[in-house]
This record gives structure tokens, sequence and C-alpha cells, in this order.
């Protein structure tokens, strides 16, 4: 009992409470799925969450990749990947309403008005080819 105390006092804070970010609507996160490897669990998009009465998520209705099925998850069996831009939380009740249910325009990564960086040879590329469609339009 004495060595369970000291090892209990010894560290500051070695036992404090540790506030872990919540999964959120628009997240993207692996679903852990018995029938597969880690390396292959498949990915889906967070669209509603559930809390408890203490306000800690405890489950999501998730949207499969690939399947598009929606399915609902306790939070132990989902993986944070990314996580939406703006911490809004919006949370789900248990009944089926969809007012809580992500946009596109809400989901990171499908902004459509931002473009990644092109490599120099693309460019030239493309400006070589209108001028060429331009000098065929022009005959």
């Amino acid at each position: 009992m004495n060595t369970l105390i000291k090892q209990a006092t010894d560290k500051k804070d070695r036992y404090a409470p540790v506030n872990h970010k919540q999964i959120s609507i628009g997240d993207i996160v692996l679903i852990k799925d018995d029938g597969y490897k880690p390396v292959n669990y498949p990915m889906g998009i967070v669209k509603k969450v559930f809390k408890n009465i203490n306000g800690e998520v405890t489950a999501a209705k998730v949207l499969k990749g690939k399947t598009n099925e929606i399915t609902k998850r306790h939070v132990t069996s989902l993986i944070p990947l990314l996580r939406k831009e703006s911490d809004e939380d919006a949370v789900g009740s248990d009944d089926d309403d969809d007012d809580a249910v992500a946009s596109k325009e809400e989901i990171p990564g499908m902004d459509v008005s931002r473009k990644r960086p092109q490599r120099k040879a693309a460019e030239i590329s493309r400006q070589k080819f209108k001028t060429i469609l331009n000098d065929d339009i022009s005959d």
C-alpha cells in the first residue's frame, strides 16, 4: 500500500486528468472493424455526434467512404484523422433529424476555391497548349 501511495504522489501531475479533443461533425475518421487489418480500416466522415449528460461524445453517425453507408459507431471504434477547421460543436439527438448533418462546404479538403501549387512544367505546358489552340481557332 505504501508503494502505491508513493507512486501516486512522487511526480507532479502524474495522474492529472487529460482533456482530449472530441470528435465533431465534419471530421474524417478511420472506422475500426474486426474484419479488417488496421491498414485497411475504412475511412468515413462524421455526420452526427451523440453526447451524454456530461457533454462527452459517446457515439457518432459516420458516412463510410466507398459504400456511402451511414453507420452508428461508439467513439472507441473511431480513430480521428483530420479535424474540421472550425470548432463548432453541433450536437445530434437520437432521432433522425438532419439538422446536424454536415454539408460539403463544411468538410475540410472539399474547398474548390483553393488551388494547390502547380509545377512550372505544367504551367508552361498549359501556356503552349493555349497558344496552339488560339492559333488553330484564328486560322
